[in-house]
């Protein structure tokens, strides 16, 4: 009970800084109908996924990602819904609801390494790159999605969403002028800076 007690205090003394003085008026209500927190949800959690993980407007893999958190990130939960957890960025105001699927328990986390590891903001510009053939545009998300293009190395794309795990494995949307938009697989795709 002492450890429920603590915690629910952080809560109060977290959604007490925003009603203070909250850059956002449209947070503290956010703030305030997630804070029911049960007892077994963690109190930090960190982004174990190579390709990071998206913090999302709402609690929705189709919602808006307000940012993309890079492997080894790590975050305060402030709120729990189904699979995702409502979460303030360590080291920062930036808040969102991140799935659970990319994110683990800080204190007991499984074995993860980030070593050359990225990921994209949206509206970053990445660059296609496979050993052989073209890399497939899908309409969704897997692999056994219907393609409409399929691109030469270095082709430019700019990020739209992701990463998204189908299948193990993740994916990003982007588009360009000459395919329009759809998924491609995050591990062919590069940033522009490890090019260079």
């Amino acid at each position: 009970m002492r450890r429920i007690g603590s915690f629910s205090l952080g809560i109060l003394l977290i959604t007490g800084l925003w009603a203070a003085g909250a850059p956002s008026q449209g947070l503290r209500p956010a703030l305030a109908r997630s804070a029911a927190i049960t007892h077994a949800a963690p109190r930090q959690l960190v982004v174990f996924k190579r390709f990071g993980a998206a913090l999302r407007v709402t609690p929705s893999s189709s919602a808006s990602i307000r940012h993309t958190l890079p492997c080894g990130s790590m975050m305060q939960v402030v709120g729990v819904q189904g699979g995702w957890f409502h979460v303030i960025a360590n080291g920062s105001r930036v808040h969102g609801w991140i799935g659970g699927a990319r994110v683990a328990d800080a204190a007991n986390p499984p074995a993860f390494d980030c070593t050359d590891s990225y990921t994209f903001q949206v509206g970053d510009h990445a660059y296609t790159y496979v050993k052989t053939g073209c890399l497939s545009l899908r309409v969704s998300p897997s692999r056994i999605a219907v393609y409409h293009s399929c691109v030469r190395n270095f082709h430019d794309y700019t990020v739209t969403n992701g990463p998204i795990a189908v299948a193990g494995e993740d994916w990003f949307g982007v588009t360009s002028t000459s395919t329009g938009g759809g998924w491609a697989l995050a591990q062919y795709l590069l940033p522009y800076h490890m090019n260079g």
